[in-house]
């Protein structure tokens, strides 16, 4: 079977394929359409000078990927344009902005939340790990935890002409072996049952890193692993310490369209067991969507988009003793003028942009009529516009919404799934407690 069909099944599995990612209803559902460094007390101290208040960066879905498993050739470039809108073609000049900024802002804690290879390549991680060893000699705290498709994937592969040939993966265990240094060596504690861990920023700011990606139980919460969250919620209690959790998945659905293998599997009383303990927030991606999302009970989680996809942000939080605020921040990515995919474009944001919006405008091409461009650029407008957390930046024509209705019951349910977030910023948050 080629790689492409291969990647487009749906099941949930371990490592779910590249295009998945975009939503099973999306851009799966839419396809339809065609040395160790500790981090000691010293800095904890420091940190704790600025009155408990601490600078973290929540990245998700880095998605690298050695340059040395791909030549761009037709089989890597018709894969990357057939799929979701990362800027796969400049992965590693992506991630290298990420952590240049990291070492020149020095944020207290860098958290790494899943899918931080393409396809789960042990080569791809050796390299990931090498260049993460960056950030920590800066002096910034990383905590990083396995996305669906880091462990066990299937489709570790390298790409060369029109093929693709299968390469070594990484298991649990060798996960653990390269990343031991991003948060597990210094970990409060650690579940024996998942690579989960509790980490401490400062006597008084926990972080509950959650893995739910396993590989006897791949997108689901253990009991084990939930018995052991609670008792370490209840000994951050007890210390009188504020937490927040991280997860790769969902604990919520953000958009009644993103349910299955969005949201972790049998975690549903993980929300209650949050607000019980007091925990802050919940941080997450996996969806490639930036969006907030509370429950009733007023209970938030921040899902960050993909930093491989437009506008390749990251959240910045400020944690103070009463207070937090997030808001994204978008790479600096600088590319040599003489790049002539770049030149074009004026910038990489541009690029990045176009890149997404062009891959969106195309996938509607087969459900419109050669004169109905206009449907096709709203579509593309939303679209990106909503993967990026800024709907309000759309220009919302109802008419033309009103056309999809008539024209396509797929496109319709898409966009009547988030109509009604049409004004929405999802890219800030300000929580008082």
């Amino acid at each position: 079977m080629e790689m492409m069909k291969m990647m487009n099944k749906t099941g949930r599995g371990i490592c779910a394929s590249p295009e998945r990612t975009i939503g099973l209803l999306l851009f799966c559902f839419l396809l339809f359409l065609s040395g160790s460094i500790a981090y000691g007390d010293e800095n904890k101290k420091e940190i704790q000078e600025k009155q408990e208040i601490a600078t973290i960066w929540q990245a998700s879905d880095l998605h690298y990927l050695s340059p040395s498993l791909t030549d761009h050739g037709a089989y890597f470039e018709r894969m990357v344009k057939n799929a979701d809108g990362k800027v796969m073609d400049y992965c590693e000049e992506v991630v290298d902005s990420l952590i240049q900024a990291a070492v020149e802002e020095k944020p207290d804690v860098c958290i790494l939340s899943g899918d931080l290879t393409f396809n789960g390549a042990r080569k791809s991680h050796e390299e990931f790990a090498e260049k993460l060893l960056k950030v920590l000699e800066a002096g910034v705290q990383v905590l990083v935890i396995p996305g669906n498709h880091d462990i066990a994937c299937p489709y570790a592969a390298t790409f060369s002409g029109d093929q693709f040939e299968h390469v070594e993966n990484l298991s649990g265990e060798g996960f653990l072996e390269l990343y031991h240094r991003f948060g597990y060596d210094d970990a409060r504690s650690r579940d024996e049952a998942s690579l989960s861990y509790m980490a401490e920023v400062t006597e008084k700011l926990w972080i509950l890193m959650l893995d739910v990606n396993t590989e006897d139980s791949p997108g689901f919460l253990k009991a084990e692993t939930r018995e052991w969250v609670e008792r370490e919620l209840i000994k951050a209690h007890e210390a009188g310490a504020q937490v927040i959790a991280v997860s790769h998945q969902n604990i919520f659905a953000h958009n009644r369209l993103f349910f299955d293998s969005y949201v972790i599997g049998a975690a549903s009383s993980l929300p209650a067991l949050y607000q019980k303990y007091g925990v802050l927030l919940n941080l997450s991606g996996h969806m490639h969507i930036q969006h907030i999302q509370e429950n009733e009970d007023g209970f938030c989680e921040i899902a960050v988009s993909s930093l491989m996809s437009y506008p390749n942000q990251y959240n910045v939080i400020k944690v103070g003793e009463n207070s937090l605020e997030s808001h994204t921040v978008s790479c600096r990515v600088d590319l040599p003028e003489e790049d002539p995919a770049i030149a074009s474009y004026g910038s990489f944001e541009q690029y990045a942009h176009d890149f997404f919006w062009d891959l969106s405008y195309q996938k509607v091409i087969g459900e419109t009529d050669a004169s109905e461009e206009d449907m096709r650029r709203f579509f593309a407008d939303v679209n990106i516009g909503y993967f990026s957390g800024r709907l309000d930046q759309v220009n919302w024509d109802d008419a033309l919404y009103e056309r999809w209705r008539q024209k396509s019951n797929m496109v319709t349910l898409y966009l009547m799934s988030i109509v009604e977030e049409r004004d929405s910023n999802q890219t800030r948050l300000t929580l008082s407690y």
